[in-house]
């Protein structure tokens, strides 16, 4: 903040968070210009990285529930193995 800024109060104008709407006056007409700023791009960037990151997400817990299915199938066949060649005790 400069010497001014300090002695008036006044806070410098910070980075925009969302759209800003400046009115522009030619004659009779007023026009609604949009200014997008780069602080809509970051927010855009960052909903796709959230996506890509439930996608790896979604990808590991498939990876797991495929193990899981895997492991579960072979304990089965073996005490089904097991049960025929009358391993288990009554």
């Amino acid at each position: 903040m400069s010497r001014e800024d300090w002695r008036t109060g006044s806070i410098p104008e910070l980075p925009l968070l969302r759209k800003q709407k400046f009115k522009i006056k030619k004659g009779k007409k007023v026009k609604e210009k949009e200014h997008i700023d780069h602080a809509l791009s970051s927010s855009l960037l960052s909903i796709i990285l959230w996506c890509a990151w439930l996608s790896w997400q979604f990808k590991i817990l498939l990876f797991i529930s495929l193990v899981i299915t895997i492991f579960s199938i072979i304990y089965w066949c073996g005490v089904a193995v097991a049960k025929k060649k009358k391993l288990f005790k009554k």
